[in-house]
């Protein structure tokens, strides 16, 4: 057995180590790829790296096709493992991860629509298995909640994403249930309101997880302006 803080985990099983980096936000004009330079990309070695992204537009098209990292040697594409798309405002809310990198910074590209402005959280795993153990999504229409299961292996990681998009919301922060969170960041804001939040969190389980019910919710007042306003993402790795 191995001793990991108090925690014992039965047949040698080593957890994943967990950490969140960064978030970023960037609002240039019509280009259709947009490059967030010299990221934080955690301690140099071997890792596991998970992007949170957010693509983002006024009109309609909203799309993200693909995420890469330059490490300093070229870029390598990121797989995606959640890629979801709101039906009325057009933004994206997906979570991409990639096994290749050992720098410490790096560029982060993403590719996507035209005209958009662009959101990245980055998160590093160490001692994590390949592939995803399961991904979950959530999309509601008018709603303040968002709710998804997800399965976790004991000593595993999951991390959650999540985008509301509020009439004017004077508050821009959300409570998870069942991970932590990290970060909340407005992802649009005009006239000192916020019109679109980005939420982070994550976790690290001991004990496995068979349809851990995970939630955030707006703490806003105001309500969610657009038919389909919010989405999740969720995605989990056991220990390699």
């Amino acid at each position: 057995m191995v001793l990991i803080g108090s925690q014992w985990l039965a047949g040698g099983v080593v957890p994943v180590t967990k950490t969140y980096e960064s978030q970023s936000h960037s609002d240039p004009t019509g280009a259709s790829t947009h490059t967030f330079s010299s990221q934080d990309l955690g301690d140099a070695g071997t890792k596991k790296i998970v992007i949170a992204a957010t693509a983002q537009t006024g009109g309609g098209g909203a799309s993200l096709s693909n995420v890469q990292i330059d490490p300093g040697s070229g870029l390598v594409s990121c797989t995606e493992l959640v890629n979801v798309k709101p039906s009325s405002w057009s933004y994206i809310c997906s979570l991409w991860s990639i096994e290749t990198i050992t720098a410490a910074t790096g560029d982060v590209k993403l590719t996507g629509s035209t005209d958009m402005e662009w959101d990245i959280w980055v998160y590093t795993l160490t001692g994590a298995a390949a592939s995803a153990n399961d991904t979950a999504s959530d999309i509601v229409a008018s709603s303040k909640v968002l709710s998804a299961t997800l399965d976790i292996p004991a000593g595993g990681a999951a991390i959650g994403f999540a985008i509301f998009s509020g009439a004017a919301m004077s508050v821009g922060t959300t409570t998870w249930s069942n991970l932590t969170k990290d970060d909340d960041s407005p992802t649009n804001e005009s006239g000192g309101s916020v019109y679109i939040i980005g939420s982070s969190a994550s976790d690290v389980f001991t004990s496995a997880q068979s349809g851990l019910t995970i939630t955030d919710t707006a703490n806003s007042t105001a309500s969610i302006n657009d038919s389909n306003g919010c989405a999740m993402a969720l995605a989990s790795w056991g220990p390699a």
